[in-house]
């Protein structure tokens, strides 16, 4: 860029405004404009009466102004100033304080300016537009969130925060080159959403700055920082859009347009979806929200704003509320605060999540598809009979419900709840696996170490995201060692244990799912949770006819066998599904070891049997290893009919 020189301050009458040509152009008479209102403001310091020579100045600073903004909306966007700007929807002052703080930092706008009081006073503008700019330069206003600009320190008062441009615009309209890394390196809208991590990382590390702040652990000093990170990843983020209108992002984008914060949260929002983050995480609740738009404590409650109920994000069907206070979303800042946030199924369909593969992270417990087919187990019939019951309810749920008025008559506790008990290695999992599979849907695994926390209240908060992960995702939740968590509330020794299974009643009662718990003792279920189990179902370890069918399932046909091998006899030695699939494994461990390729021989299998024999603990409690093929048994009376 050529060196910019001082004009002459004056300006005919005649001339009329024409675009500038470069940034050289627009800085030199932004020049002209502020010295004119300088003078004019000095002239008005002195001189309690206007005179002449001050209405003189008054009007070469006003023609001044006019023609800057008239040459300025006329520029193309070739001219860095004015694309970015434009870009960022700045209104007329906006771009007075972003081009007085240019001319600044190159030395050309005297005495330098070095906070936002000296900004006000290089602007010379009347008193009531001087507030007008400084609130401009508050953190959740377009200016700043832009980043274009930023503070060296955002708790320090508005009047004494050091402010200026970013080293990249400034490089930008010195040297004439756009900053090559503002622009994301992607080709495909796939490609899009994996970068999209680095602005969501930035976005709950402001989070975290926040809670930190508030327990007294930090004083936020990262803020401006990351304000300036995330400044540059949406203006990236944007302007990678603009060069692919097809994409569905870019659409949701135009329809939020002009909402920079609303914009913002529905990224965050969707990198819940996408696993950038733990879907659990404090960043997706209205505060965490609140905290990644906010440069300031005050600007807090003003963000929190952008999610109520009638808030664009809301009416529009954007997001919703998905937990935390509840599933209906009061607009109280309390609540709000509180409340979890996801994206509604309509964009999740419009942006194509489902089919893209992209899986969220739902922390300790994983969404999968199941492993194991109906196909591969060896079940009895009353098993596989309590089984289609589930099937059945599931497949068939609008006909019970809505054509034969079951959901009229019993409006809730409606849902599919199987009881599996019975010793360790039966089945118990495999069949939650396999009748995941039948239904089509993933499975949600969890346990009692996952669920619960030391601290207060959390593991409550726990229990309700898994079931609502599990409702997002459409997926069978299968509580693993459930006797840890829905046990008798009479029994409990303290307070906190019967608020968990008060909120495992709960959201059980609204879960609309398929739900599977799974104990391997026998349990003395809480009288509520009795009420809502549809069918329970005792697996047994199996005899030796069910033992044969599961040798013949787990030994592939392709696994060289010696002809020694009689399964007969091996099915006489009392296993478990589970153990059986460890001594077929171990086998064919022992023949490599001592063959390379084989055969797999009688003297294999009998050394792996010994093996597992000995490696039980004692006869009542068994350590189940693996997943698990059995023979389960169903007592009659433990079918019941369906709530």
């Amino acid at each position: 860029m050529k060196k910019i020189t001082r004009y002459s301050m004056g300006i005919r009458a005649s001339e009329k405004p024409k675009p500038f040509a470069s940034d050289k152009q627009v800085l030199e008479a932004a020049l002209r404009m502020f010295s004119a209102r300088k003078a004019l403001a000095d002239a008005t310091r002195r001189w309690q009466e206007e005179d002449k020579q001050t209405r003189s100045l008054r009007e070469q600073a006003r023609r001044l102004t006019v023609h800057w903004h008239s040459s300025f909306r006329m520029t193309g966007e070739h001219v860095n100033i004015r694309r970015r700007c434009k870009l960022h929807r700045l209104n007329r002052l906006e771009c007075e304080i972003l081009t007085a703080l240019l001319l600044s930092q190159i030395t050309l706008l005297k005495p330098k300016i070095q906070n936002c009081a000296e900004l006000a006073e290089a602007l010379a503008l009347p008193s009531g537009k001087t507030l007008e700019a400084l609130k401009c330069l508050a953190g959740h206003r377009r200016l700043m969130r832009s980043g274009l600009i930023f503070c060296n320190d955002s708790e320090e008062d508005l009047e004494s925060q050091c402010i200026r441009v970013t080293d990249e615009l400034l490089r930008e309209v010195l040297t004439g080159e756009e900053e090559p890394e503002l622009t994301w390196p992607v080709r495909k809208e796939e490609e899009l959403y994996d970068y999209l991590a680095r602005l969501t990382t930035a976005l709950r590390d402001k989070d975290r700055e926040f809670v930190r702040g508030s327990m007294g652990f930090a004083t936020r000093s990262n803020v401006p920082a990351l304000d300036r990170k995330i400044g540059r990843l949406l203006y990236g983020l944007r302007a990678t859009l603009a060069r692919h209108p097809a994409w569905a992002l870019g659409r949701f984008r135009t329809q939020l347009d002009g909402m920079e914060g609303e914009w913002t949260i529905f990224l965050a929002l969707l990198s819940k979806e996408l696993g950038h983050v733990d879907s659990s995480d404090s960043l997706f609740s209205g505060r965490g929200l609140a905290h990644a738009l906010s440069s300031r404590e005050h600007e807090i409650a003003p963000n929190l704003q952008r999610l109520v109920s009638n808030g664009r994000l809301l009416s529009g069907e954007f997001i919703q509320p998905c937990g935390g206070t509840g599933e209906t979303l009061a607009d109280s800042p309390t609540e709000i605060a509180q409340t979890e946030f996801e994206l509604t199924p309509r964009v999740r369909e419009a942006l194509g999540l489902e089919k893209s593969g992209h899986k969220r992270l739902c922390g300790k417990h994983e969404v999968r598809k199941p492993k194991v087919q109906m196909a591969q187990l060896v079940l009895s019939e009353g098993t596989r009979r309590a089984i289609n019951l589930a099937l059945v309810h599931t497949r068939h749920e609008k006909t019970l419900t809505k054509t034969w008025g079951l959901g009229e008559m019993i409006p809730y506790g409606r849902n599919v709840v199987l009881l599996f008990s019975g010793p360790p290695g039966t089945g118990k999992t495999a069949s939650a696996e396999a009748l995941a599979h039948e239904l089509g849907r993933p499975i949600l695994v969890v346990n009692y170490a996952d669920i619960q926390d030391r601290w207060v209240g959390q593991t409550e908060k726990n229990i309700a995201h898994v079931f609502n992960e599990a409702k997002s995702n459409n997926a069978l939740l299968f509580w693993d060692e459930a006797d840890a968590m829905f046990f008798d509330r009479d029994t409990a020794k303290y307070n906190w244990e019967v608020r968990d299974v008060n909120v495992l009643l709960q959201e059980l009662e609204r879960f609309d799912g398929v739900c599977v718990l799974s104990t391997n003792r026998k349990i003395a279920l809480d009288k509520a949770l009795e009420r809502r189990i549809t069918v329970k179902v005792e697996f047994e370890r199996p005899d030796a006819a069910a033992r044969r069918q599961i040798w013949d399932k787990l030994i592939p046909p392709r696994m060289p066998v010696a002809e020694d091998v009689d399964r007969d006899a091996l099915s006489r030695h009392d296993l478990s599904g589970g153990e059986i699939k460890n001594v077929v494994l171990n086998a064919a461990r022992l023949a490599l070891e001592s063959r390379g390729k084989g055969p797999v021989r009688m003297e294999d299998f009998l050394r792996a049997t010994e093996m597992e024999v000995q490696g039980k603990w004692n006869e009542e409690s068994r350590e189940p290893v693996g997943f698990a093929h059995s023979r389960p048994i169903i007592h009659a009376a433990s079918l019941k009919a369906g709530a």
